[in-house]
């Protein structure tokens, strides 16, 4: 996940404390002051910028899960699927959402988000490797298979006109199509899904390939499609319960 340079200790999450108000009083003012300056220079930039990096341009009224509390904390959050940072107003002013080693989950647009590493396999000419990225992924699908989707959002430098008859690019951003990570029960990470082929899907579920193509086919799913890979995944897990 991509880091703000400097780290702003959340009002929201206080070791051991849950207040009401939020109380500033004894982090490092020069750290604030050089937060401030930097959220507020990014929010000007992004007026000139086409495009949004987040999910939601509105702030939507969320909640933040700690480990070490069961009841959750209430926040106007919005989502910047670009720096991949939850942003919050305290005051007029810009934060993100910091100290996340804290949290257990986030409950945002409807979905529930969590900060997960991740495996993704790199595939080369030769060669084939693996590597593990941390971000927050959201859970579609959660059980003994649990299904996640990253967002992501691309920023373009402005490209001026080479010659009279190219189009000058504005800066901008643009959304990316979603990447998609399945966890096994026996899988200490989510793993990415590189090939949304049948035959690729399928080779995960071993010993219950058959059944599972056999519903693929009988239910006609594009496993290319959001909706039909958590019907397969749903489907799965409750094959998966009965048997277990």
């Amino acid at each position: 996940m991509k880091k703000i340079t400097s780290i702003l200790l959340l009002a929201l999450i206080a070791l051991g404390t849950i207040a009401q108000e939020t109380n500033l009083t004894g982090i490092n003012q020069i750290l604030q002051e050089k937060q401030y300056d930097m959220m507020q220079y990014n929010e000007q930039m992004l007026k000139k910028i086409e495009g949004t990096p987040y999910l939601s341009e509105e702030f939507l009224s969320s909640r933040v899960y700690l480990k070490e509390n069961s009841k959750p904390l209430k926040a106007e959050l919005k989502y910047n699927a670009h720096s991949d940072n939850f942003e919050f107003l305290q005051g007029g002013r810009l934060f993100v959402l910091a100290n996340v080693e804290e949290i257990d989950s986030i409950r945002y647009m409807d979905k529930t988000f969590i900060l997960s590493t991740y495996v993704k396999k790199e595939t080369g000419l030769f060669s084939s490797s693996t590597s593990k990225k941390e971000g927050f992924l959201a859970e579609l699908v959660k059980g003994p298979c649990s299904l996640f989707k990253i967002y992501s959002v691309r920023f373009y430098e402005e490209d001026p006109p080479d010659t009279g008859y190219d189009e000058y690019q504005p800066p901008r951003f643009e959304e990316e199509n979603p990447v998609y990570c399945l966890q096994f029960q026996d899988n200490q990470h989510p793993r990415v899904i590189n090939s949304f082929r049948k035959r690729k899907i399928l080779e995960k579920f071993e010993d219950h390939k058959k059944e599972m193509e056999d519903y693929v086919n009988k239910q006609d799913l594009n496993l290319r499609e959001e909706s039909d890979l958590v019907k397969l995944i749903r489907h799965y897990n409750k094959q998966y319960t009965k048997q277990k």
